[in-house]
């Protein structure tokens, strides 16, 4: 393709591809129903789910520390390293508690919760690095090849992990599933190690007042968005796949199936998102995603034993135009909004989402507890009421809109209709 000649990308641009490819094949282990099966397995409660699935934003909160961090370490590599390399070597304790049946929540709760402080300090280090590691001009082109990397790892191992847990011992299929996890996230620390990374623009000398950027106006008004929509997000997150799961008592293969159609739909989509948000913003790109995902809840308040099947796909299919776009445009405006040190942005901004998501998992896992056995019928539908809070997702996800649209970007917002767009889709199926 034209535009990898055009991005130029050097060692480490294509070493943080492989890098996301091998860290994601583990970390889809810890998302969706592979993860739901794993915390019931260890006895988890929905109040314990939605925590555990809130921790790794819950936790990112710590970052407004990273300038102690920075007079602790010689460089910002180190850092990064020896961060990534805590976090990930925990998740050995998932394998041998299995191994052992030591299926208590709490031994996954600690393991999540050490996982997600010390990724939070190498997820802040790799986002400021790579803010100066890649282009501009190019950025949205980058990461949505990125993205559509591990979108293929995506494909791959959602299959895989899910035939695994199909076999008839629950034991073994989690025991082999946890264990390739845990070797794919070391393998993945190998891969940062071999990053070049430049040193970080914060004064290791002086230490600054990690709530500055509470003085950029419009950054304000980015992180008043980032944390409602955090918060939309966080409070109804785990029922997706515990409704699916523990209530549909839907078939792993068949999720696993699901999940394949959405990450095939979306290595597609995210060239094209790439190249939309650099020519249209990432603002934009953000608005279609959300307006796409109102679908997600609507679906799952509708879907029922008999129908989940085709619910499932519809979402599938429907919801792979939402994540695309608003996984690929929303890392892209953190990074357009936040000035040098970026560091203290991503922190302050890490900080600031941290609380909307412990408020939204205490919140949304209390309410998910207080309705796990009950039901309700209206108009002759029976509904179960998890499904409940489906129906005020949707209308959190309408406010997020709203205060999307207040949010100004540094390079402004370009108007555009569908006939800008359908030249772009012609662009990629000709691989131009």
């Amino acid at each position: 393709m034209n535009f990898l000649k055009k991005m130029n990308m050097s060692p480490t641009m294509k070493y943080a591809i492989a890098e996301g490819a091998t860290y994601n094949a583990a970390y889809i282990g810890t998302q969706g129903f592979i993860f739901t099966t794993l915390s019931i397995y260890f006895n988890a409660t929905p109040l314990q789910l939605s925590i555990m699935t809130t921790m790794p934003l819950a936790a990112s909160m710590i970052q407004i520390i990273i300038q102690y961090l920075y007079r602790i370490f010689r460089n910002r590599k180190e850092l990064l390293v020896i961060t990534a390399f805590f976090a990930r070597i925990a998740t050995v304790l998932i394998p041998i508690s299995i191994l052992f049946d030591f299926t208590n929540s709490y031994i996954l709760f600690v393991v999540m919760m050490i996982f997600s402080i010390f990724s939070s300090f190498t997820g802040n280090v790799w986002t400021s690095a790579m803010k100066q590691i890649v282009p501009d001009s190019v950025r949205g082109s980058y990461f949505g090849l990125r993205n559509y990397i591990t979108s293929i790892i995506t494909v791959v191992f959602t299959m895989v992990y899910s035939y695994l847990m199909k076999t008839d011992s629950t034991k073994l299929g989690l025991l082999i599933v946890s264990t390739l996890m845990f070797i794919f996230f070391i393998s993945s620390v190998f891969l940062l190690s071999k990053h070049s990374i430049p040193d970080t623009l914060i004064k290791k000398d002086k230490i600054d007042n990690p709530f500055t950027p509470f003085k950029d106006k419009d950054f304000r008004k980015y992180l008043l968005f980032t944390s409602f929509w955090n918060f939309s997000i966080e409070f109804c997150k785990p029922f997706f796949s515990y409704y699916q799961v523990a209530i549909l008592k839907a078939d792993y293969t068949f999720l696993g199936l699901a999940s394949t159609i959405s990450a095939l739909l979306s290595m597609f989509l995210y060239i094209l998102y790439g190249k939309f948000s650099d020519k249209f913003g990432n603002k934009n790109t953000i608005r279609i995603g959300i307006i796409f995902s109102l679908t997600g809840p609507l679906i799952f308040l509708f879907m029922t034993p008999d129908n989940y099947i085709m619910m499932t796909l519809l979402d599938a299919f429907i919801t792979s135009f939402a994540w695309a776009a608003i996984n690929l445009g929303y890392f892209n405006l953190l990074l357009e909004s936040a000035k040098e040190p970026s560091e203290m942005y991503f922190s302050l901004n890490a900080f600031i989402c941290g609380i909307s998501a412990i408020a939204a998992s205490f919140i949304g896992g209390n309410l998910g507890n207080l309705l796990q056995k009950k039901s309700f019928v209206i108009f002759d539908h029976l509904f179960f009421g998890i499904q409940f809070i489906f129906f005020l997702e949707i209308l959190l996800r309408i406010i997020s809109i709203l205060i999307l649209n207040r949010v100004k970007t540094a390079k402004g917002e370009k108007k555009f209709t569908l006939f800008d767009i359908l030249p772009e889709i012609n662009s990629m199926l000709k691989r131009n």
